[in-house]
């Protein structure tokens, strides 16, 4: 059963909460932990869980910065379709991505039967934007 789980940097301690979103609106949204936890988040922060974990076991999220052999890759939407065995792959699935390849050309990809097992995830655009720049 796919996991519905989402992120967002709380508005006043800027630390970044997971759970269920449970409220959102422009400019905020509420992240509920747990039953005692729900904490007022900026909304531009908020993002999904896309059900998928990098080579490391970190869980993957919209906005999150993978490292994919030469390239660096935004994460903008995952896990469209998914089967954690398909021809011995785990980590199968459709996502789209914004790549920068190693000689900084940035372009939209659509990969299909992807292995995110070979992904890293460096960051995320709201903590560390500085890895999408292309150094000359």
């Amino acid at each position: 059963m796919r996991k519905i789980k989402f992120r967002a940097k709380g508005q006043t301690d800027n630390k970044w909460h997971y759970g269920l979103l449970v409220y959102l609106d422009e400019e905020v949204c509420h992240i509920k932990e747990d039953e005692l936890h729900t904490y007022i988040c900026d909304s531009n922060t908020a993002s999904q869980y896309i059900n998928l974990k990098d080579f490391n076991g970190q869980e993957i999220y919209e906005g999150d910065i993978l490292k994919y052999d030469y390239s660096i890759s935004l994460v903008r939407f995952g896990n469209i379709g998914y089967d954690s065995n398909f021809n011995g792959l785990t980590g199968f699935g459709l996502a789209q991505w914004e790549t920068t390849d190693f000689r900084g050309n940035t372009f939209m990809e659509l990969w299909y039967d992807f292995n995110y097992n070979f992904t890293n995830v460096i960051g995320n655009i709201y903590d560390n934007p500085e890895l999408l720049e292309v150094k000359k």
